[in-house]
């Protein structure tokens, strides 16, 4: 068996609104596996996404993330700034991703139109793709800046660690150039 695409909920929204894409995927990555997290599949609630999963459910896994996988994508994204837009689902994906990669010699890649999800993919080295062609150019790295007494300070801290101001402004660093 080829690769793992592990997807988000747009993506295989998307992917089977244009069945084109597959053939494409087909020819690039020779056999693959499309995989859901189970947060994921809760996010596939209207009649058409559940038809689509139905349909194609046989090249599909669903797979819970591992607690392991997702408290070092949390990690990771406090790192980096992004926790706080990450849902759960989001950090499901990059979970399995993660652990997928761990376990298996096989080729792994997250297929996500969203730039936070593809942000943390270019931390954690997975290869990533989106069924749009949109990818990111930077990763960024956000931090808070205190407005009432200048500290900079962690993204996904609430208050500013020397005054406890809560006012603050968002600084993006950008890391280095894909």
């Amino acid at each position: 068996m080829g690769y793992f695409l592990v997807m988000d909920t747009s993506s295989f929204v998307r992917l089977f609104s244009n069945l084109e894409i597959l053939e494409q995927w087909r020819k690039k990555y020779g056999e693959f596996q499309i995989v859901l997290s189970t947060l994921i599949l809760n996010e596939l609630k209207d009649n058409v996404s559940k038809l689509i999963f139905d349909g194609f459910n046989n090249l599909i896994t669903v797979l819970e993330a591992k607690r392991k996988y997702m408290r070092k994508v949390e990690k990771l994204a406090s790192e980096y700034g992004g926790k706080q837009v990450l849902s759960k689902a989001d950090v499901s994906v990059l979970a399995i991703a993660l652990e997928l990669r761990e376990r298996y010699n096989r080729g792994v890649i997250i297929i996500t139109e969203d730039y936070d999800i593809q942000n943390l993919s270019e931390a954690l080295s997975i290869e990533y793709s989106s069924v749009q062609g949109k990818k990111i150019k930077r990763v960024l790295i956000f931090y808070k800046k205190c407005k009432a007494c200048g500290r900079v300070y962690s993204g996904d801290l609430d208050s500013c660690p020397d005054c406890g101001s809560r006012e603050f402004e968002i600084i993006v660093r950008k890391s280095k150039k894909l």
